[in-house]
This record gives C-alpha cells, sequence and structure tokens, in this order.
C-alpha cells in the first residue's frame, strides 16, 4: 500500500501500534468473554440459595446489585472504550511522527529543527497522557465500586431482613456474606471485565478491519510475453503527481479542486533504457523523491502516461535506521574504535550538543 500521505495510506507507526496494541487487545478479550454468559447462570443460582436461607431479603441486595451496580459498570467499561478509541487515534500519530523523526534525522539536524520536533512530539504525548489520565480515572472508580458493593449490598440485605421480622445469626451472617462476595466477584469484575475486553476488542477489530480493507498499490509488471524489444525499459510521457491526490478522484474534481492540490512533479517526460545508468540530480525539494515513488507506484499520477516493459522491478531506499545497542556501535558500525576519529565524527555531525 503506499506509503505517502494519501486518503488510502498508512504509516509505520500505526502498522506498530495495530501489531502491538491493538492486536493484545484480543487476549483480555478472550480470557473475559465467556463470563457475559457464564455469571448471570451463577448469580441466578446463588440468588436462589440466598433465598432459601435468608427469605425475599436477599433478593432485595440482589436487585441493587443487577439494578443500579451493573448498569453503572456497564457505563464505566463503555466509557473506558470510547477513551481507548481516543487513545489509539493519538498514539498513532506520535508514534508516526517518532517514526518520522527518525527516518529524517539528517534534515533535521542540518536545519536545527530537534526543539520543534520536540515540541511537536512533547505536546501530542500531553495530549495522549491526558485521555490516558481520564481513562485511568474510570479505571479507578469502577476498582472502587468493585470493592465497596458486597459491604452496600450486605448492609442493605441485612437492614431488610431485621425490618421484615428476620433475626440475624452468625450463620445466616456468614453464609449471606460469602454469597454476597461471590455474586460481586462473577457480576462487578467478571462481567465487567468482560464488557470492557469486548468493547476494547470492537474497537480493535473496526482498526484492524479499515486497514486490512485499505487499497493495494497496483501491480507495475508485465509477463514475458507482453515486453516490446524495441521499446524503452520505462517511459513517462508528461506525467504530473501530487501530494494529496488519491485515485479516487475523477476528471471533474481534478480541474475544480486543482488549486488545492500539493505539487510533486508537473509535466515530466523521460524514458529509461536497459543497460544504462541514469543519475537523478537536483537541489533539495526539486522532486527527485516523488519522481521515483511515482515510478514505482507509491504516488499516482495525475496527468500523463508512465509505460512499462519489464518484468520486474527492485527498489532499495536508504532509510534511517538504528541498530539494537550503544550509540558507539551505531556509529562505528562494526569497525574498529579509534577515540580521536569517533570524535571528529561526533563534532561533524552536531552530536556533541546532544550527548551533553
Amino acid at each position: 500500500m503506499p506509503s505517502v500521505q494519501q486518503d488510502n495510506a498508512c504509516s509505520s507507526g500505526k502498522i506498530m501500534n495495530l501489531a502491538s496494541n491493538d492486536v493484545e487487545r484480543f487476549i483480555m478479550c478472550s480470557l473475559f468473554m465467556s463470563y457475559l454468559f457464564w455469571s448471570p447462570i451463577q448469580s441466578f443460582a446463588i440468588l436462589g440459595v440466598g433465598i432459601w436461607l435468608l427469605g425475599p431479603a436477599f433478593a432485595a441486595g440482589f436487585a441493587l446489585l443487577l439494578l443500579i451496580v451493573v448498569p453503572l459498570q456497564m457505563y464505566l467499561a463503555n466509557r473506558f472504550a470510547f477513551y481507548r478509541s481516543k487513545i489509539a487515534a493519538i498514539t498513532d500519530r506520535r508514534v508516526s511522527l517518532v517514526s518520522q523523526t527518525i527516518y529524517g534525522v539528517r534534515v533535521m539536524k542540518m536545519n536545527g529543527w530537534e526543539w520543534q520536533f520536540l515540541e511537536r512530539i512533547t505536546s501530542i504525548r500531553e495530549e495522549e497522557i491526558s485521555q490516558i489520565k481520564k481513562a485511568n480515572g474510570l479505571k479507578a472508580m469502577n476498582e472502587a465500586l468493585y470493592f465497596s458493593a458486597n459491604i452496600v449490598i450486605s448492609i442493605v440485605i441485612f437492614v431488610v431482613h431485621i425490618a421484615t421480622g428476620g433475626v440475624l445469626n452468625p450463620r445466616s451472617v456468614f453464609t449471606v456474606m460469602g454469597l454476597v462476595n461471590l455474586v460481586q466477584l462473577e457480576m462487578t469484575k467478571h462481567v465487567s471485565l468482560g464488557v470492557m475486553g469486548l468493547s476494547e476488542c470492537y474497537v480493535s477489530i473496526s482498526r484492524i478491519q479499515a486497514f486490512l480493507e485499505l487499497c493495494e498499490l497496483p501491480s507495475t509488471t508485465l509477463e514475458k510475453e507482453q515486453l516490446v524489444d524495441d521499446s524503452p525499459t520505462l517511459l513517462l510521457t508528461d506525467i504530473s503527481c501530487f501530494w494529496n491526490h488519491t485515485k479516487k478522484r475523477n476528471s471533474v474534481n481534478r480541474i475544480e479542486n486543482s488549486q488545492s492540490l500539493i505539487p510533486a512533479i508537473s509535466n515530466v517526460s523521460l524514458d529509461f533504457h536497459r543497460n544504462s545508468i541514469t543519475c537523478i540530480i537536483g537541489s533539495v525539494g526539486s522532486g527527485k523523491s516523488a519522481l521515483l515513488q511515482a515510478i514505482v507506484g507509491e504516488l499516482p499520477l495525475f496527468s500523463g502516461t508512465l509505460n512499462r516493459n519489464y518484468t520486474s522491478l527492485a527498489y532499495a531506499p536508504q532509510d534511517t535506521f538504528i541498530m539494537n545497542g550503544p550509540i558507539r556501535e551505531n556509529i562505528t558500525m562494526g569497525l574498529d574504535w579509534d577515540k580521536q576519529f569517533y570524535k571528529e565524527i561526533i563534532e561533524a555531525t552536531g552530536l556533541d550538543v546532544d550527548f551533553h
């Protein structure tokens, strides 16, 4: 799929977030989803035992649990899923920006944009933390409701039992509290985790489904019998591309919205032949990378034609990467460490300011 910023593009940061955070939500859902079926059955069985031991007073506490505590926890779980969706979108933005910073670190250092990128990343991180705090507040309320529910329900049962002329004794008190603890564990803990896990899993499934439904890159190769010996390997005729142009636009929209499009390359005609080397030289921002992306199919054509006459195409981009190891190993790249030469490299690349 395209990596440029289009409607059907997907950044590497978003893919990493889907593979790490969203897939993990399936684990919690698989652990607690079955309780949505078994917990009500077990709770009604406990209700029958409680009524047999203590009478209708136990039903009063059970009604309090079903009509107030459980709906409140359902509401908290749904709100948590809402914040989970917002957090995931903000995390996508943050991880994408960090990835872009790493890939473009050379340009960033050359122009002294470190603080600007730091401010943008910090701003997105603060927004993310703000939403995480709200979600954690809902979690705290859910836990507080869980630990206080058994005490409140037990008090209601005992008060109703005494008000209806019943007599409390150690046998009934400890038995009822044990039954209430079981109901509390099933209805306010397991059911809540089941609803929360199911809600989060639904959000993750929606995000993953949207990712899987993105448009694939069109095939840019030909079969061997389709090749023409006398034609150029690649022929570009008056092609124009825009960074924010998608293939969904029709010819009418191209004319009407052309003023809002961001140009990448304009009216380029070029041909490549077999057994030849072509070097594309130009200043920063002149369209070298855009031309390569148009050739490999990453950047869709707005106008012009691109004729291909090959069976396979290899593309080796020079993206910045970081090895899993100390900074020194990332700089020496397996060579012997020369202290003086290492110091000269640090000063020449401007890393001495970052190290201090």
